[in-house]
């Protein structure tokens, strides 16, 4: 007789659900081994592949292999236990499914939330393990821009196709790659705009190679805040919603920290150069690629571009070389930029007009097509940027060493007489819970809205693909 939940084996596939039970969720089978189930197809289409060695395309798709399952509680553990219950034994008021968030409406908020965060745990690590396309390539001379399909409810969610009309997405692609790290730095050639042929000079893109030098030694000190934080405030710093969920908040493997911190320099150079661009062609703010800046941003880029021109780098090793006081104040300054990108908070509420919110959108375009992404091709771009902001405004909330150089000193956490009390009333509300008036409350939203999307479609072609 089961002594646990865990111990109770699931029911005969085929049967009606049981009322006093969960909902049926909506989810998938394998036809090649009928025990196994999931609610994710991702996670199907990878079972497949690894075990049967077989791709999933026209034979097995989502829709074919669509089930409602049930199991005997909404406690997650590591093997659910679902079984196939009878569809047309599913009655409306069984099965109530948020299509923008793929979650199923539970009696209480806290169903709600810990549906959430299973999506989250469940979810997070396949997107680490995939593989990111590279912006480094160049994207091909269409001839024009591709046609979108706008009706679909990823396009008409992200409100792409808005932002990019009669924008030049080749030089868009051009602005967002990551500054060669070698020396001589040589011109990066972004392609025509207004009837030019557009440049980033070989100055400017040695300057960029600084800072991006620069960043990721800003990102190793985060990481050592991060590595000396306890672990119940590295769980409140991952759950996205006011309650509590036991998923810690880690740096992940070198292969997805790497993607990840390659991510955050490809998004800074994109600013400086499309700001430059503007500039020197005399263009209002926001014409090549809807990006808008701030007052308090525009300044903080200027600090750290002076300081950047009175330092060096190796190519080596990647260390920086100048005067320690010039390091010093560059490495502040520049993680004082990034705060004023993480902690921007438009009056009007108008997150999509965020830099980070552009730039997410700077990342939906396929670069070799120029067509928008399918959201199984581009969540994993969220994740980084969401692992990259929790890692900053962690240092903010909690650093180890304080930041004695800037205009606003920010003190070390052990100024702080309750560690829990500055991260959980001061910052989080602010800053990192879903549905909060910030870039990484935006990020979430287009994050679970891109999972929903996902589990439904698979991995297809772009939208509007050539």
């Amino acid at each position: 007789m089961p002594q646990s939940l865990d111990e109770l084996r699931p029911r005969p596939d085929g049967v009606p659900p049981l009322e006093c039970l969960v909902a049926p969720l909506r989810g998938f089978f394998c036809p090649l081994c009928p025990s196994y189930k999931t609610i994710y197809y991702p996670c199907l289409r990878k079972h497949i592949s690894k075990q049967h060695g077989v791709r999933c395309g026209s034979t097995y798709t989502s829709s074919s292999q669509s089930c409602f399952l049930q199991r005997w509680t909404d406690r997650r553990s590591k093997d659910p236990g679902y079984w196939k219950v009878d569809a047309a034994a599913v009655s409306d008021s069984q099965m109530q499914s948020d299509v923008n968030n793929n979650i199923t409406t539970a009696a209480t908020a806290q169903d709600i939330e810990g549906q959430l965060a299973h999506d989250l745990a469940v979810v997070e690590p396949e997107e680490e393990r995939r593989p990111a396309e590279e912006y480094d390539k160049g994207a091909p001379d269409l001839g024009e821009s591709p046609e979108h399909d706008t009706r679909s409810d990823w396009l008409r969610g992200c409100n792409w196709q808005d932002w990019f009309t009669n924008k030049p997405l080749r030089a868009i692609i051009s602005v967002s790659k990551l500054p060669r790290m070698t020396l001589p730095a040589e011109t990066l050639h972004i392609g025509s705009w207004c009837g030019l042929d557009c440049v980033s000079e070989a100055a400017d893109e040695r300057t960029l190679a600084i800072i991006c030098v620069a960043t990721r030694h800003v990102l190793d000190r985060c990481e050592r805040t991060l590595k000396a934080t306890p672990r119940t405030l590295r769980c409140w710093l991952k759950s996205w919603s006011h309650a509590y969920q036991p998923y810690d908040f880690k740096i992940p493997q070198a292969a997805a920290e790497s993607r990840y911190k390659q991510s955050w320099c490809r998004f800074i150079s994109y600013v400086y150069r499309v700001r430059a661009l503007e500039r020197r062609l005399y263009e209002q703010p926001g014409e090549l690629s809807s990006l808008h800046l701030t007052c308090t941003q525009e300044s903080a880029m200027n600090r750290v571009w002076s300081l950047a021109l009175e330092t060096q780098f190796t190519t080596t090793e990647r260390k920086l070389i100048g005067p320690k006081d010039t390091i010093a104040r560059l490495l502040e300054s520049l993680f004082e930029l990034f705060l004023t990108f993480w902690t921007d908070r438009p009056k009007d509420g108008n997150l999509e007009r965020t830099p980070i919110a552009n730039f997410s959108g700077v990342l939906g375009i396929d670069p070799t097509t120029l067509a928008f992404r399918k959201p199984y091709n581009y969540t994993t771009n969220l994740s980084a940027r969401i692992w990259i902001g929790r890692l900053l405004l962690l240092e903010y909330a909690l650093p180890l060493q304080p930041y004695l150089l800037l205009e606003t000193k920010i003190p070390a956490r052990d100024s702080y007489s309750d560690f829990g009390q500055r991260l959980c009333c001061d910052v989080r509300p602010l800053y990192l819970q879903r549905g909060s008036v910030s870039p990484i409350g935006y990020l979430i939203e287009r994050l679970q809205h891109g999972r929903a999307i996902a589990k439904r479609e698979g991995h297809l072609a772009p939208y509007g693909g050539l």
